[in-house]
């Protein structure tokens, strides 16, 4: 599936997790997001999947370390171009630091990745006004609605271990979708708390040095 996405760059009490999870969860992963391909510490497995939500199916790319079993799990959040090579490489980075990384299409009521065609431009009027409006679809109600859907799908998932905590990292308009994700899924086990660690966009360059 990674073959078939265009990269381009991006527009310029209880149950609370505690400041240290935060902090531990964030630094691991984004550590983990900076490590090159050529850092990974395993071999790494990936599948497309399809995810069903109140809205629809999300088109999605899941990513683990293969023959690991069990891992804790990270949703990745794409900047504005949506799922394409280099939130890909987001999710393998995880991946092969030891995450099962749910790389996941925001667009998806709109369309499956690749959501841009060839040649799309945020230069171009028209582009960039189609753009702003696929962005301004995913409210606060549509991005909990999603983020509980992927936490339900991760749980179900044989490759996560449900007794870790799950981690959500995003990119420019990803950044604010890990925080509604972090309060999407209150109350019950701490595991269910997301932590988050929002970043700058990844680009095919970053996507391979870091």
């Amino acid at each position: 599936m990674g073959k078939s996405h265009d990269d381009r760059q991006p527009p310029s009490p209880e149950g609370l997790i505690s400041r240290r999870d935060f902090a531990l969860i964030s630094v691991a992963a984004g550590m983990a997001v900076a490590a090159g391909p050529a850092q990974a510490a395993t071999a790494v497995a990936e599948r497309s999947v399809d995810i069903r939500t109140p809205d629809g199916s999300c088109d999605a790319v899941l990513f683990h370390p293969q023959g690991k079993g069990r891992s804790a799990a990270v949703i990745v959040w794409p900047d504005a171009y949506g799922l394409r090579p280099a939130t890909l490489d987001v999710g393998r980075r995880l991946a092969g630091q030891g995450y099962a990384a749910l790389v996941v299409n925001q667009f998806y009521r709109a369309r499956r990745a690749p959501v841009f065609p060839p040649g799309f431009s945020y230069q171009n009027p028209d582009d960039r006004a189609e753009l702003m409006k696929l962005m301004a679809a995913i409210d606060k109600d549509a991005a909990t609605r999603d983020a509980r859907a992927f936490v339900a799908f991760l749980d179900a998932q044989p490759e996560v271990d449900t007794a870790r905590k799950i981690g959500a990292v995003g990119f420019c308009m990803g950044g604010k979708m890990t925080i509604y994700t972090a309060a999407a899924v209150p109350g019950g086990s701490a595991r269910r708390l997301p932590s988050m660690a929002a970043g700058s966009s990844p680009t095919r360059r970053t996507a391979r040095t870091g």
